[in-house]
């Protein structure tokens, strides 16, 4: 396949001497194929020989990254050592009460941070730091927590008062590398991964096939640099994905230069569609669903309709197939040779106006709701994927039209819009409990396509098309979207008393990890670090873990929970008894109340048992917004498609609209649709569903904006289509010939700028508002969450304070994080060890105690508000009085509703 690919870039190649114009694009894609064949050979060839000799190849590529860890170590050693220095220079030099203007090491995109101490007190810091800072010998040292590996330069002045301390973030094990920028993360991904680990130099020797540098400061060594390896299998599909990825972005290039070259002047008619048609079949040919850990638009789960083949797979192709079938479309409607009778146009256009609405239904049917919900990104492109298909059909339709209308003057732009903007407010009120409309509702679009497709051709032609297909976009996608909220919700409900068959294999995977330890795990973190890496977080599961010592303890040594999982530990108990008893590990399925848990138990020879519980996904429907602070969220979840509520206590309880099967039956209450059945075959527990549609208060607007980016895409579609023939160039030149002659021309415009200006600062100023009010009520939850903390404040009872008050709670002093409300939020220091920057240390340095200041803190690709207040705490042997600021955090997206963050 390479061979044929390279003959044929060679030849297209050949013959850019007979492309006259464009030819700087002609150049463009032939440069761009040859660029995409030689990645393409590249990673061809590294395949080849990794499944070749691939232990000896990847040997190599880790001998390579160890030493390129190592170098850049030693690159940074004099970087903070030097900037420690000198900052205690200029200290000494401009006297203990000067102002000085801190600055962070020159460390590129790794996260540093510098602090300078007086008599072992913080006085001034810059940047932010994961490990602790107030303790430690001067020069230069390796630290280790966890989860991260950090080095820290320390200097002391003369009289010993002033330290400096400038520390750099080497590594970060999972989930902590999901927020922070280390430097094993800045030089990239390169071993397909193979873990990076940087250990002392009196470390316990690793794997025999691990890859090992030394890194020496003076005539030590500092450091040792080791990369163990993973299996050949994923090092492999690594690669295979990037090669993927990296030889798709050249031929997305050459695909355009493609376009551009056959589309503009002198090119033909027949030859622009033969260039579409080839664009499509490429789109059909590539492989757009290897890109879905990408991206959700690639994945098929989220859209997938089989009626256009590999055309339709994903919302991508979707988009793709669309776009292009509008340009083509445009093509043909600027034609002026259009061939077929009047009579033939007047049945395109019935079959088009007939058909069109249920067409465009099935195209809508494509689309499946995550579990997580959808986020704002994947709903905009299922809304432009229906919009650009929709607008295919209309102007499909519109081309037969002007055939059918000959030289009349064809019926009012403004209608078939009217028609369509009728059509989509009566969709909300019309949408009955079955999950679908009316059986003459699709008669109003009916009429809106066949109105539009009897308007003369022009630019409110145009216009009007995006209008309706904006419309209709907006409308079949919130009814789809609707329609997979409530098949979930009715699916999940019925799945919520089995064992989810999703998990078995993952758990299985994670339990055999554990069974190859000799002892144990004995703390929390390397529960969570285990978790991190394994497949069950990255689909999105939750779990429990729990150590076990003895057969006859009733209550296990460890016990953690990575998220709200309510279950018992009583069944874990007897799962541990039970692995113990038959000296293997063991996989079991256990109802607890309303819901079946998979249960791992794994034994271990010196008598204890580690114990996995992890609950079915759909429990987890609605996220846990703390997700964010232990690094488990790994992509931001959307608002939940539904609310699920179970009457565990109440079995075979008769539940209102049940029918006999159980199964979901659907009542709609105002904007809400309500379900009510019963969750599995023997148990039949009640349960109850709330899918909200929304009001019209916030459909209209939401579905207003839509249709503007809606027709923003189909004119920009419309006017590259209409560049490339030169007709979009006469049509503004027109139009600015008449501007400047015409008053009525200018009038009109001045008057739109007197309306719109002032309803463009008015949208600013509301948009503004809301985003105020948004963060107002939730500041609203994190003041009175430390209200109530600081009605008693102590740092042993902190866990205890924070269960109450239902948030998690961190403790500084002197700008220094001392404790947390739970361990592993100690050791993450997910918002840092250093209070923020942009904290406002005016209002807590005041002697008010009911002040309290709030600050958005950047939680990798989430983002989390942070609230602070001064609070005091009584002497104790383990801290002395001082003034201190809790914080607690409440984590959310830019899309989450306050509810979600409660």
């Amino acid at each position: 396949m390479l061979s044929v690919a390279f003959l044929a870039t060679v030849g297209a190649a050949l013959l850019l001497k007979r492309v006259r114009t464009p030819r700087i694009w002609a150049f463009g894609a032939v440069i761009a194929l040859f660029a995409a064949v030689a990645l393409a050979v590249f990673e061809t060839v590294r395949l080849g020989r990794m499944e070749r000799d691939g232990p000896q190849y990847l040997d190599q590529q880790r001998a390579e990254r160890a030493t390129r860890v190592a170098d850049r170590i030693a690159e940074l050693q004099p970087i903070l050592t030097t900037a420690a220095r000198q900052l205690v220079d200029k200290t000494e030099a401009n006297g203990p009460d000067a102002q000085l203007s801190l600055s962070l090491p020159a460390t590129g995109r790794t996260e540093t941070a510098i602090t300078l101490f007086r008599d072992g007190r913080l006085v001034a810091y810059a940047g932010q730091s994961r490990v602790p800072l107030d303790t430690g010998v001067e020069g230069l040292s390796l630290v280790q927590t966890p989860f991260y590996t950090a080095m820290i330069a320390r200097a002391r002045d003369s009289s010993g008062h002033y330290e400096a301390v400038s520390v750099a973030l080497l590594a970060s094990a999972a989930p902590a590398n999901r927020f922070t920028q280390s430097m094993t993360q800045e030089l990239g991904d390169a071993m397909l991964g193979d873990t990076v680990k940087i250990l002392p130099p009196l470390a316990t020797a690793q794997q025999p096939d691990s890859a090992e540098r030394t890194v020496r400061w003076g005539a030590a060594v500092f450091a040792r640099v080791v990369v163990t390896p993973r299996l050949i299998g994923q090092a492999e599909a690594k690669e295979r994905e990037r090669a993927q990825v990296r030889t798709s972005i050249p031929l997305a290039i050459a695909a355009l230069c493609m376009l551009v070259t056959g589309w503009r002047r002198p090119a033909r008619t027949r030859e622009r569609l033969a260039m579409l048609f080839a664009l499509m079949i490429v789109v059909a040919l590539t492989p757009l669903n290897s890109l879905s850990n990408r991206s959700g638009v690639f994945d098929p789960s989220n859209y997938f309709t089989p009626m256009g083949g590999s055309l339709t797979a994903n919302i991508a192709a979707l988009v793709f197939t669309a776009s292009l079938s509008l340009c083509g479309l445009f093509l043909v409607l600027r034609s002026p040779k259009l061939l077929y009778s009047r009579r033939v146009a007047v049945l395109i256009v019935i079959v088009l106006a007939a058909a069109g609405p249920f067409v465009l239904r099935d195209v809508a049917r494509g689309i499946a709701m995550p579990s997580s919900g959808a986020s704002t990104k994947l709903w905009m492109a299922w809304q432009l994927g229906i919009a650009l298909a929709s607008a295919s059909v209309l102007v499909a339709g519109a081309s037969a039209g002007q055939v059918a209308i000959g030289t009349r003057r064809g019926l009012p732009s403004w209608l078939a819009p009217f028609v369509a903007a009728i059509a989509a407010m009566l969709a909300l009120p019309l949408w009955n409990a079955s999950g679908g409309w009316p059986a003459w509702y699709p008669a109003l679009w009916i009429l809106a396509i066949a109105l539009l497709a009897f308007v003369r051709r022009g630019p409110a032609l145009i216009v009007g098309a995006a209008l309706v297909a904006g419309c209709g976009a907006v409308t079949l996608t919130w009814g789809a979207t609707v329609r997979a909220r409530m098949t979930l919700a009715a699916t999940d409900a019925n799945k919520l008393s089995q064992w989810d068959n999703n998990a078995v294999r993952p758990l299985i995977r994670l339990a055999n990890t554990f069974r190859q330890d000799s002892l144990p795990i004995r703390d929390a973190a390397a529960f969570l670090r285990r978790f991190a890496e394994s497949d069950l977080a990255k689909i999105g599961y939750s779990a429990r873990f729990a150590r076990w010592a003895s057969d006859s303890a009733t209550v296990p040594e460890l016990d953690v929970r990575l998220a709200a999982v309510t279950d018992t530990i009583g069944f874990q108990r007897e799962v541990s008894r039970f692995s113990r008893r038959v000296g293997s590990a063991q996989l079991q399925a256990v109802r607890t109340g309303a819901i079946t848990i998979l249960t791992a138990g794994i034994p271990y020879p010196d008598g204890s048992v580690v114990t996995i519980a992890v609950p079915p996904i759909t429990y987890r429907a609605s996220g846990d917004p703390f997700e964010t602070l232990t690094g488990l969220a790994i992509r931001s979840r959307g608002e939940p498609p539904y609310r699920l509520l179970v009457n565990a206590g109440n079995t075979g309880a008769v539940v209102r609209g049940a029918d006999s099967s159980g199964r979901i039956s659907w009542l709609r209450f105002g904007d809400v649709m309500h379900g009510d059945g019963f969750s599995g075959n023997n148990a039949r527990l009640p349960v109850h569903v709330e899918v909200d549609m929304r009001g019209p208060a916030a459909l209209v607007p939401r579905g207003a904006l839509l249709v503007f980016f809606d027709v923003a895409a189909v004119i920009l579609l419309w006017a590259v289509s209409a560049m490339s023939g030169g007709g979009l160039w006469r049509w503004l030149r027109q139009r600015a010939r008449q501007l400047s002659s015409s008053y009525r021309i200018r009038l009109s415009l001045a008057l739109l700028a007197f309306f719109a200006v002032p309803a463009a600062a008015f949208a600013g100023w509301a948009a503004y508002r809301l985003r105020e009010d948004d963060r107002s009520a939730r500041e609203l939850i994190v003041r009175e969450a430390l209200r109530i903390a600081a009605l008693e404040p102590s740092q042993t009872a902190l866990a205890e304070i924070a269960a109450d008050v239902d948030a998690s709670l961190y403790l500084y002093r002197d700008g220094q994080l001392t404790a947390a409300s739970n361990g592993l939020l100690d050791l993450l220091a997910p918002i840092g060890r250093l209070l923020p920057r942009n904290l406002p240390l005016d209002t807590l340095n005041s002697n008010d105690a009911d002040d309290f200041t709030a600050v958005t803190v950047p939680t990798g690709s989430n983002s989390s508000l942070v609230g602070f207040r001064r609070v005091r705490i009584a002497q104790n042997a383990s801290m002395s009085a001082a003034t201190t600021a809790l914080a607690t955090s409440l984590s959310w997206t830019n899309a989450a509703p306050i509810s979600r963050c409660r």
